[in-house]
């Protein structure tokens, strides 16, 4: 979360940088903003500590350029600049905490008729909830409301305690959505949220009480 300045001193400069991640699950964002022509072969390689690429990005002609990826934590990583140009520039990183994991084994627990407030943090992120139904029968609400575009394909899973798919529903390129259920009384559930863009959002799941049985012996 910290601005440097650099420079490329011409075709075949290399700069290196490292840094270690935090020790908690979270996306990283690299920007790098040139303040001249840097030339099309401008690449930022992101290298792991045993020598491997995890990342690599041109600048494809344009002055600056920014990505994103989610590091493992407590690991120490590489940043490769190369520039065909001579230039100067400055490049941040920054972190933005995964609050909610991708794992369904480590969902979140969260509570019925309370809204939450999550985000997309880049592409590849998906969020994992968890809850638990009331001892009585009945609906349960999904809404999500999205304050930007969440692109085409974001999406709400539904699966039961087993990790068996129960249903799922998609926003249409629209920016919130919402559908209801009939679930079983007592137990547990995960939700997974996707979404192709990074964009804030808020969720809540509410209850309501099946006052009239659906069974003809109830």
């Amino acid at each position: 979360n910290k601005k440097y300045s650099s420079g490329i001193d011409g075709h075949g400069d290399i700069d290196f940088v490292s840094f270690t991640t935090e020790d908690y699950e979270a996306y990283y964002y690299f920007s790098r903003e040139f303040l001249g022509d840097p030339g099309y072969d401008s690449f930022t390689t992101l290298i792991d500590s045993n020598g491997n690429t995890v990342a690599e990005y041109s600048n494809s002609s344009k002055g600056s350029y920014r990505f994103d990826c989610k590091l493992a934590p407590n690991s120490t990583y590489y940043l490769k600049f190369e520039g065909q140009n001579p230039a100067n520039y400055d490049f941040t990183i920054s972190v933005d905490k995964d609050e909610y994991p991708n794992e369904m084994e480590n969902a979140v627990a969260v509570e019925t008729n309370k809204k939450y407030s999550a985000s997309f943090n880049g592409n590849e992120d998906t969020d994992y909830i968890s809850f638990t139904t009331e001892d009585y029968e009945a609906y349960y609400s999904f809404d999500r409301t999205m304050t930007a575009e969440p692109g085409y394909y974001a999406r709400t899973y539904l699966y039961d305690s087993d990790g068996t798919l129960v249903t799922d529903q998609r926003n249409n390129g629209k920016g919130s959505y919402s559908f209801n259920i009939k679930l079983d009384p007592g137990s547990t559930y995960y939700v997974k949220f996707q979404g192709d863009n990074p964009v804030n959002y808020e969720f809540i799941i509410s209850v309501e009480k099946d006052d009239y049985p659906n069974e003809f012996e109830n």
